[in-house]
């Protein structure tokens, strides 16, 4: 069980750092304005979450299936995960600028709602490292 804990916690740390990468190309298209290469970052980042939560999401199910019943192993998904409620209209404005290609519109929406995402997105990052490193911790001193 421990080894599965190390071997998923990496994984998703390795997940965060890669999406922390692309979320700091999104934010250097935000301060050059780069739109050649703003429909592929923006593109590869919500894909990028988008598996990231697909596999939290699993991992999750996962340790409270595998949880012994008196240890409090039990982080709540809706804590860590990243919800889509709180970035997804960002999201909708982002590409539908995209696809307007009205260079306003993408700019407008790059300035709020772009820069709203991306400190979401890293207040996200911060929240789940804190509570995978709490749940291994927690894991290991209860073995």
């Amino acid at each position: 069980m421990l080894l599965f804990f190390m071997n998923s916690v990496t994984h998703l740390k390795m997940e965060h750092e890669e999406i922390f990468r692309n979320l700091l190309e999104f934010e250097k298209i935000i301060d050059s304005i780069d739109y050649i290469n703003l429909s592929y970052v923006f593109h590869k980042l919500i894909t990028l979450l988008l598996a990231h939560r697909k596999n939290e999401k699993s991992f999750f199910v996962e340790i409270n299936n595998k949880r012994d019943e008196d240890n409090d192993l039990n982080i709540k998904r809706e804590n860590v995960l990243i919800n889509p409620k709180i970035i997804g209209g960002h999201i909708i404005v982002i590409n539908q600028a995209i696809l307007s290609k009205d260079a306003e519109k993408i700019k407008l929406a790059l300035d709020n709602d772009g820069r709203m995402l991306a400190s979401k997105i890293k207040d996200y990052i911060f929240r789940d490292e804190k509570a995978l490193d709490r749940l291994l911790f927690l894991h290991i001193v209860t073995r």
